[in-house]
């Protein structure tokens, strides 16, 4: 789904909970931004984005389970933003392209948020907007596991990460799944400070 506004678009995935009653049973005051959109929700992103003047990368929280990554809880400042639901300001799109198409699934919002705060841009949680996002007891789907090794891998390359590039190349070859065979436009050396690989597949440091 995607909502366009003046100076932002709001992009939300299709994989989500389609119903807002077992949320509110919850939160009986949660603004709730799917799948029906909440103006209560969208409007506390819309806000946040003008307080940083529309440069700035914005997330729903995920809900009712958050993700695990870490976010300022002060500042609400956190290293990437989810692409389940998230406003990407005008300014922001047009600095940094959007999504790179290279990405088909997994690790596209990781590579969009890195790059905006290469460029200066600010990346921020919405602790007022929720999105209810089911990502519980999926099990292990070979197919999405592949999609998973491969866009980390094209992570890896994109900002050189030669070691976790190769742990993932390790990885595939157990798993018997064929060779990387997409190439990748890797991005200024200087950009890649925001990396964070240290931390597998999260990318950044969790609170759980």
């Amino acid at each position: 789904h995607r909502h366009r506004f003046q100076h932002l678009v709001l992009y939300a995935t299709g994989d989500f909970q389609r119903d807002q009653r077992n949320v509110r049973r919850l939160d009986p005051t949660a603004n709730v931004a799917n799948p029906a959109p909440d103006m209560d929700a969208i409007a506390a992103m819309v806000q946040m984005m003008q307080v940083h003047r529309h440069r700035a990368l914005i997330e729903a929280l995920q809900f009712p389970v958050e993700h695990p990554r870490d976010y300022d809880t002060a500042s609400l400042e956190t290293p990437w933003a989810s692409g389940a639901c998230l406003a990407i300001s005008r300014p922001l799109f047009e600095a940094t392209g959007g999504f790179d198409e290279t990405f088909f699934m997994y690790c596209e919002d990781v590579d969009l948020s890195w790059r905006a705060r290469a460029l200066g841009f600010v990346v921020r949680t919405c602790p007022r907007a929720l999105f209810s996002h089911a990502v519980r007891d999926r099990g292990v789907d070979p197919k999405i596991l592949r999609m998973i090794l491969t866009s980390t891998a094209l992570l890896a390359h994109k900002w050189g990460n030669p070691d976790f590039a190769a742990w993932i190349d390790r990885e595939r070859e157990a798993r018997k799944f064929p060779p990387l065979d997409t190439r990748i436009e890797p991005v200024p050396e200087a950009w890649r400070v925001v990396a964070d690989f240290d931390h597998q597949f999260s990318f950044a440091e969790t609170r759980w």
